[in-house]
């Protein structure tokens, strides 16, 4: 019977259709910049060391491909560490000429790898996020917040599919560079290259910030400073914590209804109940909408299973924060990825630097993410049996 509930729901979320070939990187380019995906499946078998997952071996080779000794730079915001193949290699650019600098969670101080990776790079290129005794945070005031954000940027690298040299490159994602949340759960990650903007606004506004701990506030999510968009690729960037709404319901808002509309969600947490409001006005609206989920509020999921054309699943190894739409946003388009640190709990909306990243999608990038989803929603762990309570800290 479970295989029968297994396979049925397959057939509802993608009408049957097996994932592409293509499974583990979609390239695409988004409004002319080129961008690659890239997704972890910790239910596949065949991979022989953890560190050669796909997510962590995209990051490792564009750390390697940056060139030696011609004053390049790569900037990073890292929440937690443990793989040694990431520290080598940031250790390993910095020992051979690549300006290498680190905002770090300082709830991650206590780390053993860690402690390595600061060891290597040194005081000077390595810089813990705290506010006094307050949190752990770049940003955020708030007492008890963490920097979560997960982004990496490079003057230079080389584009993986044409094998060029491409400029100012920024990768983002839902991954840490650990194995419980980085290689061995389902995460996403996007990789954009050539977008001098997206780089300044990642780099000039965002992690400038983080690293001279400056700009701090209570409600980064403002105008001036918490939202962010490239004049080139159009990628957004919504930058919390935020006091006075809720910038994941903004983004929702946008989705336009109807006969055709599809909201797919991956979420690691789901406790905030405005979502889930949302997503079911969204479904009454005429949107088919599913979400897949790790942990999960009780009254998220009583909001959820009152609207029509909902399905909800749930499973382990579920670390993406990821909304991958089928539908106008603002009137334009017909696609997009939501994806970035941004759990759907409390303390990732009023407490933690976060970020959260709206990209305009095209049927490529769409399809590949679709393929990513399948996978999750019909895996070993995944199951209509839903379970919950009351969220960790997160």
């Amino acid at each position: 019977m479970r295989y029968l509930i297994a396979g049925l729901a397959a057939c509802v979320f993608a009408l049957c259709a097996a994932p592409s070939a293509s499974a583990w990187v979609t390239f695409t380019n988004v409004n002319g910049y080129e961008t690659q995906a890239e997704f972890v499946d910790p239910d596949v078998v065949g991979y022989p060391y953890v560190d050669e997952w796909p997510v962590l071996r995209q990051v490792k080779r564009l750390i390697d491909d940056v060139p030696r000794w011609q004053n390049e730079t790569i900037v990073a915001a890292i929440h937690s560490i443990n793989s040694p193949l990431i520290r080598d290699a940031l250790v390993r650019a910095r020992n051979e000429g690549v300006n290498v600098y680190v905002t770090h969670s300082g709830t991650d101080s206590g780390s053993t790898m860690a402690q390595s990776l600061r060891s290597g790079l040194g005081s000077g290129s390595h810089k813990w996020c705290t506010y006094g005794t307050v949190n752990n945070a770049c940003l955020s005031t708030v007492g008890g917040a963490r920097m979560h954000s997960k982004f990496m940027a490079f003057t230079r690298t080389v584009n993986q599919r044409t094998g060029q040299m491409a400029n100012r490159v920024v990768w983002f994602g839902t991954a840490n560079f650990t194995s419980g949340t980085g290689a061995e759960a389902f995460n996403d990650a996007m990789t954009v290259y050539d977008d001098w903007d997206l780089f300044t606004k990642f780099v000039d506004h965002l992690w400038i910030s983080y690293w001279q701990g400056i700009n701090r506030m209570a409600d980064v999510h403002r105008p001036a400073f918490g939202y962010l968009r490239s004049t080139g690729s159009g990628i957004e960037i919504n930058v919390s914590p935020d006091q006075e709404g809720d910038l994941v319901v903004d983004q929702l808002n946008r989705i336009t209804a109807g006969p055709g509309c599809e909201i797919r969600v991956m979420q690691n947490q789901f406790g905030r109940q405005g979502v889930a409001s949302k997503l079911a006005s969204l479904a009454w609206g005429g949107c088919t909408v599913w979400v897949l989920v790790k942990d999960v509020d009780c009254m998220v999921v009583h909001y959820l299973r009152q609207a029509p054309r909902m399905n909800i699943r749930q499973r382990q190894n579920m670390h993406a924060k990821t909304f991958i739409i089928k539908a106008p946003m603002n009137g334009v388009g017909n696609y997009a990825v939501i994806t970035g640190s941004h759990n759907l709990n409390e303390r990732a909306l009023t407490y933690n630097d976060e970020i959260l990243v709206t990209v305009p999608g095209n049927p490529t990038l769409h399809q590949g993410y679709i393929d990513y989803m399948y996978r999750a929603w019909v895996g070993r762990t995944s199951t209509d049996t839903i379970s919950c309570g009351p969220l960790g800290p997160g």
